[in-house]
């Protein structure tokens, strides 16, 4: 009977484990998955960025595709890069599974001076 007790105990203690680990892999892969995304919309903003303008076109790169929402913005309350000509922009990637996540990823982008 102690013997059942402590096999049951055992057999508990590895299904939680599985469970966790599953969980943790999951959000791992969800996290990878958002930061990619991040890192294309960035790219793609870049490749469409006309450097004569002073501001990229942040409302080109917001989107919805099934699990994941982006959304980009120009980065405000940064140190000012004015003489440096560089602007900074993030694009935040979220989702739920089953709770609200979401990932960050800041650029900068050089803008031309037009004079």
């Amino acid at each position: 009977l102690l013997a059942m007790l402590i096999l049951t105990i055992a057999l508990l203690a590895i299904a939680l484990t599985h469970t966790y680990t599953t969980k943790t892999s999951m959000f791992s892969d969800h996290t990878a998955q958002a930061t990619y995304i991040a890192q294309q919309e960035l790219e793609k903003l870049k490749r469409d960025y006309d450097a004569t303008t002073t501001q990229p076109d942040v409302n080109r790169c917001s989107s919805t595709n099934g699990k994941f929402t982006v959304k980009c913005n120009i980065v405000t309350g940064v140190a000012p890069f004015n003489d440096l000509n560089l602007i900074p922009v993030s694009a935040t990637v979220s989702w739920s599974d089953p709770t609200p996540n979401s990932v960050t990823v800041v650029t900068y982008y050089f803008y031309k001076k037009v004079e």
